[in-house]
């Protein structure tokens, strides 16, 4: 099994931006590009996120599930909002995700395994996402 970045880093409240495939020969990973918080920097009741843009890449994707209801869109806006990313053991070396979102909304499949890649260049802001020209 590839490594799996769910076990040791907690997704909640990162801004998916988009989901896509990478689709090559018989297998199909699933790439979330998402808002990642690399840090929450908190005193007293004010806030502040170290946010850069990132890929969440799970490898090899099967059984695929998605719940999304969205109204509304708005320039700037997110496709959903990450509460928890749990796995649990399936056959083999592979696991069952559930990704669970804002809204009861909801992403459950099976894969090998996932990775993080940053993409960009971190920004701290008073927000949890960044917006399209950060």
């Amino acid at each position: 099994m590839i490594s799996d970045i769910t076990d040791t880093v907690d997704f909640h409240d990162n801004h998916i931006r988009g989901i896509s495939f990478d689709d090559e020969g018989s297998s199909c990973d699933l790439i979330l590009d998402i808002d990642y918080i690399q840090e929450w920097m908190c005193q007293g009741e004010s806030c502040e996120f170290l946010i850069a843009p990132a890929c969440l890449k799970f490898k090899q994707v099967n059984n695929l599930q998605v719940l999304l209801r969205k109204d509304n869109f708005t320039l700037n806006s997110h496709l959903a909002i990450i509460l928890t990313v749990e796995s649990f053991p399936a056959e083999g070396n592979r696991k069952i995700y559930k990704i669970s979102l804002v809204d009861d909304d909801l992403i459950l499949f099976e894969a090998e395994g996932a990775e993080l890649s940053i993409t960009g260049q971190a920004t701290i802001s008073g927000t949890q996402y960044l917006l399209r020209n950060e």
